[in-house]
């Protein structure tokens, strides 16, 4: 079966459905109305340029046109997760691109080569759609990760010095905080994994369905997914952390 395409009026219909939060807002003095509408209005705009965009990667498909994208998707990531932090770029973006970076293309070429064995591991359709959904995970667990451990670490600061001064080296005077803020990095990720199918049908799956694959197909796709992109974001979280460490004290 073909799936239906969206058409104005479904388009109109769909922004229709925008008047229920902002009635909301309004009626209980949110304040949210101007950050709601700016939201869905950049993400109409970024998903359409996108939605261009990907029509001509895939077609040209150039490895080199297909990495150069890989490398700005993975630059944006890394801005946004420091800024979400109100970390210092200057310090921070090579420790968290560098992550990113290793993460990342670790896990969409394993899953490329290893798990659904394409032909082309660069190909537009493949390498950079896939990298898309892993590195989105990926930047939610830094942006976590980053704001626990600077948070706690410089709250309790006395408490890390303490340490050292009993003779722990940086790494055992960080180690509680290191471990608590990977732990609640990993906490949203390994809660939704464990509901997954029965409390939500997730986006990957439904979209394949949608598109007119088998529900068995859809499904071991959503398996092997899941599985790439809690593995590089725990990789990534890890790096991410450690290599900024490198970049500061305390």
């Amino acid at each position: 079966m073909k799936t239906p395409d969206i058409h104005g009026p479904g388009i109109i219909m769909m922004l229709v459905l925008l008047a229920i939060p902002l009635a909301l807002d309004y009626g209980l003095q949110l304040k949210l109305a101007k950050d709601i509408l700016l939201s869905v209005f950049r993400m109409l705009i970024q998903l359409a340029l996108m939605g261009i965009f990907l029509e001509y990667l895939i077609q040209w498909d150039s490895v080199a046109l297909n990495i150069l994208w890989f490398l700005v998707m993975v630059f944006a990531a890394s801005h946004s997760a420091i800024k979400r932090n109100r970390l210092s770029f200057r310090k921070f973006w090579k420790p968290i691109f560098l992550a990113m970076l290793i993460a990342v293309s670790f896990a969409v070429l394993y899953f490329n080569a290893w798990i659904i064995h394409v032909e082309k591991l660069f190909s537009a359709r493949f390498f950079v759609i896939i990298s898309g959904m892993i590195l989105g995970n990926s930047m939610k667990g830094i942006i976590i990760v980053l704001d626990k451990f600077y948070t706690n670490i410089s709250k309790e600061k006395y408490q890390y010095q303490y340490r050292l001064s009993l003779g722990a080296t940086r790494f055992e005077a960080m180690r509680p905080w290191i471990q608590q803020s990977i732990r609640a990095s990993l906490q949203p990720i390994i809660a939704t994994t464990a509901t997954m199918g029965l409390v939500s049908i997730p986006g990957m799956m439904t979209g394949q369905m949608l598109g007119g694959s088998s529900p068995m197909l859809a499904i071991k796709y959503q398996m092997a997914i899941v599985i790439v992109i809690f593995v590089a974001m725990i990789i990534s979280v890890v790096l991410a952390l450690f290599f900024s460490l490198w970049r500061r004290d305390f």
